[in-house]
């Protein structure tokens, strides 16, 4: 082994130990655990992806438009311009979906780190354990009884007075 290869072996055992030890600093009791894909929920859930791949298109709307203009203006059908265009923007889309999904990442790490999520995730938790609900019916039912917590965050605004009139 070499000596740049010997210094990333070192550097994933340093990670990894680090990532463990600060991962554990979050109570694990309070974040959701993954059903896995036999849950046996009545309601089909939407493709988990389509929500990250239409903010990655959304952001890259008016440079995706643009290019179709062009193609359309060198002769390209409608159809044909759209498809060109997007076939360009792959890379960029690429790009910008793994920025996306760093970006709600980092967002679901705050969450379950955020008292009133671990509130809700608590008393979700504790109704799915009487038995009596479903993963849906307990979040919805949790997110009801908890409703005063999230109520907190958007509080009345004073109005300022302007005393130059």
């Amino acid at each position: 082994m070499n000596d740049i290869e010997e210094n990333e072996s070192t550097y994933d055992e340093e990670t990894s130990s680090e990532e463990v030890e600060e991962d554990s600093e979050v109570d694990t009791s309070e974040s959701e655990s993954y059903d896995g894909p036999d849950d046996d929920d009545d309601e089909p859930e939407e493709n988990c992806w389509s929500v990250l791949i239409k903010e990655t298109m959304d952001r890259h709307e008016i440079e995706l438009k643009s290019l179709e203009n062009q193609y359309m203006e060198k002769g390209e059908t409608k159809a044909s311009a759209e498809v060109l265009a997007y076939n360009k923007m792959i890379p960029a889309f690429q790009n910008e979906l793994r920025n996306v999904l760093l970006e709600k990442l980092v967002w679901i790490r705050a969450l379950r780190r955020d008292p009133y999520y671990c509130k809700i995730m608590r008393t979700r938790r504790d109704l799915l354990d009487t038995g009596d609900y479903d993963w849906m019916e307990a979040t919805q039912v949790a997110i009801d009884q908890r409703k005063f917590l999230l109520n907190n965050l958007f509080t009345t605004k004073q109005k300022t007075w302007n005393n130059n009139l």
